[in-house]
């Protein structure tokens, strides 16, 4: 069941998807009724789960679901990921790729491959000051205090 994304609990799972490119605003007014329809209908083991999203700075999907409710397995958790791969399908975009990081620097968000951010650091291209976009994080509460993190509080910290 579909669900306001501001009344989930602060343990609700998240899962972060990230674009390779930012979305228009056209893409936008796509994707919402189509991730509307999806948290609608999510269940686990048949059972209806409070599940909502998010759209985040043209670049970033972010679906959650309250814990307080029916808990999202292995079959339920499959379904998101394919139905992000029909999204990449339909966009011509790449969601699921792990290995690219996200930053925001100089108000810009730049995709990079994580065996580029040490040369993107040393070539000056991002700063201590920037930011960077923690998309492990799991539960809401997490989301909302770590996931914009100043890069000299992440993990690249050490390559400046």
């Amino acid at each position: 069941m579909h669900v306001d994304f501001d009344t989930l609990n602060d343990t609700s799972r998240v899962w972060i998807y990230q674009s390779n490119k930012a979305f228009s605003s056209e893409e936008v007014k796509e994707l919402e009724p189509l991730l509307e329809n999806f948290t609608g209908q999510w269940q686990s083991h048949g059972a209806p789960v409070n599940a909502s999203f998010k759209v985040l700075l043209n670049q970033f999907i972010i679906l959650a679901v309250d814990d307080l409710g029916p808990g999202v397995g292995g079959c339920s958790i499959d379904s998101s990921v394919h139905f992000m791969q029909e999204l990449e399908k339909k966009l011509n975009i790449s969601l699921l790729n792990k290995s690219d990081m996200a930053f925001l620097a100089n108000d810009v968000i730049k995709i990079l491959p994580f065996n580029k951010v040490k040369e993107a650091i040393t070539n000056k291209l991002l700063s201590k000051d920037d930011y960077y976009f923690n998309n492990t994080v799991t539960q809401l509460n997490q989301f909302k205090k770590d996931w914009k993190q100043k890069l000299e509080n992440s993990w690249v910290a050490k390559y400046f």
